[in-house]
């Protein structure tokens, strides 16, 4: 993990990890104070033959209530790998193999504390792996 506190781009570069379940996988965003989320992309890996998954971005507060939930209700078949899932302010929704592409609100803000949580809605298989790479400001 990655993160210059103080400086324009802060960013978390996960490892590799399998959702693990329906509920996805939690990255704490650790920031002390007010950030702006700027952008979230994944780097997405199906392990099921079949099956279209539905990547889910979820912003959650310091206990765990959702702000902003968004999906690309058309995400990455089987056959699509690696697939890219990017979350970004303003962008326009986008479901061309293998960019998927999901609107964050602009300006959206993270209250300290804050954490990100990634999922497949279908939950094709919890064996998929994923690596975001979360970039804010604070």
């Amino acid at each position: 993990m990655t993160m210059t506190p103080g400086q324009f781009g802060e960013q978390i570069a996960a490892t590799s990890q399998t959702l693990g379940s329906a509920t996805g996988r939690v990255y704490g965003v650790n920031n002390s104070t007010w950030a702006l989320l700027a952008t979230v992309h994944i780097l997405w890996v199906t392990t099921a033959t079949a099956g279209t998954r539905i990547p889910v971005l979820r912003v959650l507060d310091a206990a765990s209530n959702i702000l902003w939930e968004g999906p690309i209700t058309a995400g990455p078949g089987a056959s699509v790998n690696p697939a890219r899932v990017s979350f970004g302010a303003g962008v326009p929704l986008i479901t061309s193999t293998p960019y998927f592409v999901g609107p964050l609100p602009v300006r959206m803000i993270l209250p300290p504390f804050a954490s990100v949580q990634i999922l497949d809605a279908a939950a094709i298989d919890n064996a998929d792996t994923i690596q975001p790479n979360i970039v804010y400001s604070m």
